[in-house]
């Protein structure tokens, strides 16, 4: 999912993402690259609750912390 988001190809990075999720949903950097590639594909409303889940999970995730603000900001 990460390489598939790092060369633009956001929603095969998405559908690999939610694969990853389902083997593992308490994959805070799972969860956090999927709202990564959420928001990188304009999706910032469904990228909020993916940062928070990875939050929930490993609250030192200070990355996702940052994008959480930045795709709320996104919204406003």
């Amino acid at each position: 999912g990460i390489a598939l988001g790092r060369l633009g190809r956001f929603p095969e990075a998405i559908d690999q993402l939610h694969q990853a999720l389902r083997l593992n949903p308490n994959s805070a950097d799972a969860h956090s690259n999927l709202a990564l590639a959420l928001l990188a594909s304009g999706k910032a409303r469904d990228s909020i609750p993916e940062f928070e889940a990875a939050l929930r999970l490993n609250p030192e995730l200070h990355g996702a912390a940052d994008n959480l603000r930045r795709a709320q900001a996104r919204l406003k």
